[in-house]
């Protein structure tokens, strides 16, 4: 399975000189790799001039049955932007928001249409049973820090 793991960048950054590396997203791609070594990749926007061609470009070539982006507040309008272009180029690519926004406001941010998942709290176990189950074809149904939607109904796990 493809994975793409975003970092979306933060627009009118004010401290845009200051570059750190999206740990977070490092951190879930190590626990994927090591639990089932799935074709994993990180796109951090914040080193790019083009973030949202870049990310359709990699999208467009990479082609990954899922997408996660890493969400804090101020990132939730382009996190949502991300999310559209996605599904305007993959519709049936699963996107999954996770990060201190989606953790603090889970229910929300799940009410939205685009996303398909969200992974609130620490992500490092939680991700790696939502992409088996995602693998699988599966609800996360039990899956603790995963909400999502079943008919238009909000599930959100312990």
């Amino acid at each position: 399975m493809r994975i793409l793991l975003i970092h979306p960048k933060l627009e009118n950054n004010f401290f845009e000189d200051i570059m750190l590396p999206p740990l977070g997203l490092a951190y879930i791609a190590g626990a994927l790799r090591h639990a089932n070594c799935y074709n994993i990749r990180i796109l951090d926007a914040n080193v790019s001039k083009t973030p949202f061609l870049d990310i359709d470009k990699t999208v467009n070539e990479y082609s990954p049955e899922v997408i996660g982006i890493t969400v804090t507040t101020p990132l939730m309008k382009t996190s949502l932007r991300i999310a559209k272009l996605i599904k305007n180029a993959k519709k049936d690519t699963k996107i999954i928001f996770g990060g201190i926004h989606p953790t603090l406001f889970a229910k929300a941010v799940i009410n939205e249409e685009l996303i398909d998942y969200v992974v609130f709290g620490e992500g490092e176990k939680t991700i790696v049973e939502l992409i088996s189950a995602i693998n699988q074809k599966k609800e996360p149904e039990g899956i603790p820090g995963v909400a999502f939607k079943r008919n238009g109904t909000i599930i959100l796990n312990a």
